[in-house]
């Protein structure tokens, strides 16, 4: 989801969202929006957070992995996302032991041999 905010408003709505949320940090980057038969180059801002979600932070591995296979979208599996995630990470050189982690539980429960 993309909201076009006026850039007086920008900082006072990147804090409400950063308070409810429970988020840390802005990300800053660029981006195509718009729908799918046009799009426009923009300049977004993203609030993220450096910490689990308290709700996903809570659960076990092996529920996350569940979730994860049978969670489904227009583009695939939500252990499809986490596979490409994974790729694309080590791509840019990026080693992220919770995702590394998460994917193979996602192995485990799909049944698949892991090294």
């Amino acid at each position: 989801m993309s909201l076009e905010v006026a850039p007086a408003e920008l900082e006072e709505i990147l804090s409400r969202w950063a308070e409810l949320e429970d988020v840390d940090q802005s990300v800053e980057g660029d981006a195509e929006v718009g729908l799918p038969f046009r799009r426009d180059p923009a300049r977004v801002v993203s609030r993220t957070t450096s910490r689990p979600a308290k709700a996903v932070a809570a659960l076990p591995p092996e529920r996350l992995a569940r979730m994860a296979l049978v969670a489904r979208g227009r583009k695939g599996t939500g252990a499809d996302y986490l596979r490409e995630l994974t790729a694309a990470m080590r791509a840019w050189g990026i080693d992220e032991p919770i995702v590394t982690a998460l994917l193979r539980e996602v192995g485990k429960e799909a049944g698949e041999a892991w090294r």
